[in-house]
């Protein structure tokens, strides 16, 4: 079994969060065989089923995500606080020191997307990639973003590349994997 939340006094901005949860859409995003096994998704080779990350707004800490209805500024709380539907939960953050611009950059990016749709058939692309061994997601949309994009997304404002993929080929697994990236919980 793992963690069901993060404690708030590890999160910092700029981080970002990684869910695995029991929720219907999480398992389309990953599948899993049973709930407490890790079995990467079909459609995307992830382990993990979200990624979220960590905002500033007026002092506090929040998470920005894509979600179905777009993207979203939501309370922190969601993932420092246990909740029934988390299965695992990962906290990561870029392995160097951020400047005060390159934070700023990946808060305004995140912020100046909150309303943009969801990219579901960016997500279905990642079976076409994985199906025909595609280099590229043929079915990505240039206006909509799915979560782990979005986030790959943000840190690119700052000129971090936290991927040798594409935004549009980046699962929430591939955010873990990153040698960018260094696990804190």
């Amino acid at each position: 079994m793992g963690k069901t939340h993060i404690p708030q006094s590890h999160i910092a901005l700029c981080d970002i969060i990684l869910s695995k949860t029991s929720t219907l859409i999480g398992a389309g995003i990953r599948s899993d065989v049973q709930q407490t096994q890790m079995v990467p998704d079909l459609l995307t080779g992830s382990n993990w089923n979200h990624a979220a990350l960590v905002v500033e707004d007026e002092g506090r800490l929040k998470v920005a995500e894509a979600l179905a209805g777009g993207i979203t500024i939501r309370e922190i709380g969601l993932y420092t606080k246990p909740r029934a539907d988390l299965l695992d939960v990962a906290l990561l953050r870029y392995k160097y020191t951020l400047a005060d611009w390159q934070k700023k950059r990946i808060n305004c990016y995140a912020f100046g997307k909150v309303g943009v749709k969801y990219d579901f058939l960016g997500i279905v692309g990642f079976l076409l990639k994985i199906l025909l061994g595609l280099r590229f997601n043929p079915l990505a949309s240039d206006e909509k973003l799915f979560c782990s994009e979005f986030a790959v997304r943000a840190f690119g404002k700052a000129h971090i590349q936290l991927t040798p993929n594409s935004p549009k080929l980046t699962s929430p697994e591939d955010l873990y994997k990153s040698d960018a990236l260094t696990r804190l919980v």
